[in-house]
């Protein structure tokens, strides 16, 4: 699934920002990639990507560490704040906080390949949600509903 794909299933689910904001560079997905030693499916680098353009209800993860971002914290800072917790999995790669200490995550094992998992705080359970991010993509209607 290719970026005109995804921008195609996000146009009808949310706007657009007002101001939009800047995507991450190469160098930050070069860090992220080194911090997990892992590498992201294309359609998540997409979807991120296009972030910048819309308005994703909830809180979207940054990838990018500098410029101007949506204000949500970065990937790389909420894992370190989880992973002091010994309930969280060093697995998991937030990209998604659902608020409460939930989040939707990917593998760092899996890399390209991960399925979605659904990280639930209060027990510290990762259940698995979708088995791509391109399957996750392809729900997003039901989930924002």
């Amino acid at each position: 699934m290719g970026q005109n794909e995804i921008e195609c299933l996000l146009r009808p689910l949310m706007g657009k920002e007002s101001t939009p904001f800047d995507p991450p560079t190469v160098e930050d997905w070069d860090f992220l990639r080194a911090k997990f030693n892992t590498d992201f499916s294309p359609e998540f680098v997409a979807f991120i990507d296009l972030m910048a353009i819309y308005a994703f209800p909830g809180e979207i993860l940054n990838v990018a560490r500098g410029g101007c971002t949506n204000g949500n914290d970065q990937i790389t800072t909420v894992y370190e704040a989880e992973n002091t917790s010994d309930r969280w999995n060093r697995d998991m790669i937030p990209f998604y906080a659902i608020g409460n200490g939930d989040y939707f995550c990917l593998s760092a094992c899996s890399g390209q390949h991960s399925p979605i998992f659904y990280h639930y705080h209060e027990n510290g359970r990762d259940e698995k949600f979708a088995d791509s991010f391109e399957m996750w993509l392809k729900n997003l209607r039901s989930l924002l509903t």
